[in-house]
């Protein structure tokens, strides 16, 4: 083990070395498999500022406030992915596409079934590319639509 005062090596150039060897096995350790989609994703829908675009809004149920802040009417904490989801859009559209690519199974549900509108509208958005993202089956959400068995819905106030 080299220490720096024991070598000719500055210290800095040691701390330098170990931190290019060190970050890339952290960051490969804690990829799933399709990471680096996963990521690319997160990146195309930052980049079209897919967070303040109203579909997402109204999806999440969020209020825009005159500052431009967002909170959601939505108050179980079941409905974000994201610890910060109720008042970030961006932090739980970052969690909610990371979460379309984590399989859990001591979920009751895969997120893309617990949201499918979130599901297909970013679908629609981004494109998702059906080799690299596995659309998962609903079983649930299949039965309960079909026990609705509807063809248009109506809300009265």
């Amino acid at each position: 083990m080299l220490i720096a005062n024991q070598t000719r090596y500055p210290l800095p150039i040691l701390l330098m070395a170990l931190f290019v060897w060190v970050v890339p096995c952290t960051l490969h350790a804690s990829e799933s498999p399709s990471g680096s989609y996963s990521e690319a994703l997160i990146v195309r829908a930052e980049q079209q500022k897919l967070y303040e675009h109203s579909m997402w809004i109204n999806l999440l149920r969020y209020r825009v406030r005159s500052n431009g802040a967002v909170s959601s009417y939505a108050d179980t904490n079941n409905f974000f992915l994201s610890k910060e989801g109720k008042t970030d859009s961006r932090a739980e559209l970052r969690a909610t596409l990371w979460a379309f690519f984590v399989e859990d199974k001591k979920q009751a549900q895969h997120p893309q079934c617990r949201f499918p509108a979130r599901y297909r509208w970013l679908k629609k958005k981004l494109g998702f590319d059906a080799s690299q993202l596995v659309e998962r089956e609903c079983p649930r959400f299949e039965k309960w639509k079909s026990v609705l068995d509807t063809h248009s819905v109506s809300l009265i106030f």
